[in-house]
């Protein structure tokens, strides 16, 4: 079954030709699905990361598992939290670009959708040092 998305997202514009990408998912079907990789052609890989603060020192992993999405529970992916990770985009991308986005989900079809590039606000604090 395919999911439902809500999906305001928004890519960091930034000097390490790394894009953050930023979206809530919402699973509408009765079973837990989980995203396991998304694919863009804006970039030669994508990852799923968690960024958190252990020890008062912040860290950031892959999520190799993926995210799980319990039925009917948003799960938002955020700065300073899951968020996406554009790696090495081929080409610069600019506020108004459109990147296409493959969101790809253990035991459901994968599903495509468009989203604008968006220049965000610059980061203060501990989601700065990303």
């Amino acid at each position: 079954m395919l999911p439902s998305l809500f999906v305001p997202l928004a890519l960091l514009i930034g000097m390490l030709r790394l894009e953050g990408g930023y979206l809530t998912l919402t699973n509408t079907s009765d079973q837990p699905l989980r995203l396991v990789a998304v694919e863009a052609p804006a970039a030669a890989r994508v990852e799923i990361h968690e960024q958190r603060t252990v020890d008062g020192v912040m860290q950031m992993r892959p999520l190799t598992d993926g995210v799980l999405l319990a039925p009917g529970q948003p799960v938002s992916l955020a700065p300073g939290g899951i968020h996406l990770m554009l790696m090495a985009p081929p080409v610069a991308l600019a506020a108004g670009d459109e990147v296409t986005l493959r969101l790809v989900f253990e035991g459901a079809d994968a599903v495509e959708i468009k989203a604008p590039v968006r220049a965000v606000a610059p980061v203060t604090g501990e989601a700065a040092h990303h």
